[in-house]
């Protein structure tokens, strides 16, 4: 692994999943948003929310809501109403008015 770690990005991002799911989560951030999205929740519940927020709207729903809370109103009323409905009330009670129609 830790030779892995001394790779160009390029190269990283053709491994398996399952390896790059070993490195470090520095070098993790690193790669593009459409390699993040294939590894496993876990290891993008590890990740920053500045990386979680360059992933898609799609992916991002799948995480914790307790993760979901630190993104910005902007990204989370993009979100699927079920996904809305199971984030903190005080976080639902920030958002556009509209959504409230959805609920």
């Amino acid at each position: 692994i830790a030779t892995l770690e001394q790779l160009d990005v390029f190269i990283i991002e053709k491994l398996p999943s399952s390896l790059v799911e070993q490195l470090d989560n520095r070098l993790i951030e690193r790669l593009s948003p459409e390699i993040i999205e294939t590894l496993s929740l876990s290891t993008i519940s590890q990740l920053p929310l500045s990386t979680i927020k360059q992933l898609s709207i799609k992916t991002m729903q799948r995480l914790d809501p307790s993760i979901l809370e630190g993104l910005p109103l902007s990204l989370l009323e993009q979100m699927d109403v079920v996904v809305i409905q199971e984030l903190h009330p005080r976080i639902i009670s920030k958002m556009n008015p509209d959504i409230f129609g959805k609920l």
